[in-house]
């Protein structure tokens, strides 16, 4: 019975309401953006970004209600792991999917209501956090949720850490959670990667510092930037260099290095 409870768990999480309501407007929201709420909400309004996210929650707390027709130990630690799994990796969209965030909450919220409504207060308040912080000084990157979400999550362990089923729980949606947030966030991820900087741990986190190219920057600094190509927000690398002591730093921006 456990098998079929996290082979449901997983085929229900494989519902990616994201990109159904790109479907629905007739394109793929993955060709523009991420495939989870935070990706409707930018993409198609606040009123889909509300409805996509209350159908994302519910999904996990269904999920969540599966594994309590089990009494087995493991039952909430794995349709965890298979509900999230399921929204990263959907078997109905080529595997392709979001970062889970949502659907990872729902199931939390269904199986520690008390602690997750007070951990949405500590992801509020890193929300805050980081914009305080970081905002003026124009941080670029995986950005503010995923802080904030970190934020929640360190709580809800402190306060559950005394019960091993909640916390291999909270570990398979937590764990799920930075797998699936940056391979979805791969975008901006992949050019700093790839340019093996020191201080990836630090941006994957906070975000990387974008500033306007100066005399002082030197060949092959490259930025992870948005800009807006046709009303729609993209990521790709702006890459300076010097042309000549006279002429100063020209920069290019290059979308190909993302794909």
């Amino acid at each position: 019975m456990d098998f079929l409870l996290v082979l449901l768990a997983y085929l229900i999480g494989s519902i990616n309401f994201p990109i159904l309501a790109g479907r629905l407007r007739g394109w793929d929201i993955r060709e523009r953006d991420l495939a989870g709420t935070s990706g409707v909400f930018r993409q198609l309004g606040s009123g889909w970004g509300v409805g996509v996210g209350v159908l994302e929650v519910g999904k996990g707390m269904l999920a969540a209600w599966l594994a309590g027709l089990s009494a087995s130990f493991w039952a909430a630690p794995l349709c965890a792991l298979a509900v999230v799994a399921g929204h990263i990796w959907p078997v109905w969209f080529g595997f392709r999917g979001g970062g889970g965030l949502a659907a990872a909450g729902g199931y939390a919220l269904w199986t520690f209501p008390q602690e997750t409504l007070w951990s949405l207060l500590v992801f509020a308040l890193g929300l805050g956090v980081y914009f305080l912080l970081f905002k003026r000084d124009r941080f670029q990157g995986i950005g503010s949720i995923p802080f904030a979400a970190i934020l929640a999550f360190i709580y809800l362990v402190y306060v559950l850490g005394a019960d091993a089923r909640a916390l291999y729980t909270l570990l398979a949606l937590g764990g799920h959670g930075v797998a699936g947030g940056t391979g979805a966030h791969r975008p901006m991820v992949a050019p700093l990667a790839k340019r093996g900087n020191s201080n990836f741990a630090w941006m994957v986190v906070f975000g990387r510092r974008s500033k306007a190219p100066s005399s002082r920057d030197t060949p092959g600094i490259a930025n992870s930037v948005p800009i807006t190509v046709r009303k729609q927000p993209v990521w790709g690398v702006v890459t300076c260099s010097r042309k000549g002591s006279r002429q100063g730093v020209h920069c290019g921006f290059d979308i190909s290095t993302l794909s």
